[in-house]
């Protein structure tokens, strides 16, 4: 899904004459980033046609951006980078949400937390994947 996410950025200049702003290239940078395609995602980042704003950097109070730049950092094992992070969420009240998945069924769409035990078949579920 990442390829056809970064199919649609290109595709709003190229066949909607859409110019993408600040938070099409932070979604993108939080896409490419989250599929650990940091590479890429710092080009990106270098060939905005604008000043990077707090939502590709380091916006206070949002997780997704302390937890992306946390993983950029132990990606580039810059550990004591990655303490510093965490450090700064703790003492500025950013708490980190659980991941999160779903999954389609015939009977419709579940949604799982990470460590989440209130699914009425949560016994059953993790037993089979255990």
């Amino acid at each position: 899904m990442v390829d056809h996410g970064i199919n649609f950025f290109y595709r709003m200049r190229q066949d909607f004459v859409v110019p993408p702003g600040a938070e099409h290239y932070a979604c993108m940078v939080d896409l490419l980033g989250c599929a650990g395609r940091l590479d890429e995602a710092m080009e990106l980042i270098n060939c905005m046609p604008m000043e990077p704003s707090a939502v590709v950097e380091l916006e206070f109070g949002n997780d997704d951006s302390y937890t992306l730049l946390s993983n950029i950092y132990a990606n580039a094992r810059r550990w004591k980078d990655v303490a510093r992070i965490r450090y700064l969420m703790k003492n500025t009240s950013v708490k980190k949400r659980p991941g999160c998945s779903w999954i389609q069924g015939r009977k419709g769409a579940a949604t799982f937390f990470v460590g989440d035990r209130s699914h009425p078949q949560s016994q059953q579920i993790y037993e089979t994947l255990a």
